[in-house]
């Protein structure tokens, strides 16, 4: 569980890296009022009707994100970046380390977006979530 957490925030850092260093981009702390904070979020299934689990995350200054939370009882981690505009990041499974895609938007002052992984099964997991800010 830690070796996964550990992996994907290197990869987390490493894309971060990636575009600063990309010619004529500039690494900058995310202007006042862009989305950071943090949020409490539910996951849905992919009808956006059933709530399947519910979770946690924290958008930093640099567009770092991180979360925990549950999906179908199974603890989950979120690991992503948010640029202003788009989040991109992925879900884990704590126990057994499987990865999936974790994306989305603001909408207002909340933030929307869909999930897709592998299931401990083999089946596919996917849905949507949105999350308000925790004031």
């Amino acid at each position: 569980m830690l070796l996964m957490r550990i992996t994907l925030i290197i990869l987390l850092l490493a894309v971060a890296g990636l575009l600063s260093a990309c010619p004529g981009s500039v690494a900058m702390p995310l202007p006042a009022g862009s989305g950071q904070g943090d949020y409490i979020g539910q996951f849905l299934d992919d009808t956006g009707t059933l709530v399947l689990g519910s979770f946690e995350m924290e958008i930093a200054d640099s567009g770092a994100m991180e979360g925990d939370g549950q999906l179908n009882g199974r603890d989950m981690k979120l690991v992503g970046f948010f640029d202003g505009s788009r989040l991109e990041g992925w879900v884990s499974d704590d126990l057994t380390g499987r990865t999936g895609q974790f994306d989305g938007a603001p909408e207002g002052n909340n933030m929307l977006g869909s999930y897709e992984l592998e299931g401990p099964a083999g089946e596919r997991l996917e849905g949507f979530w949105d999350a308000n800010p925790d004031n």
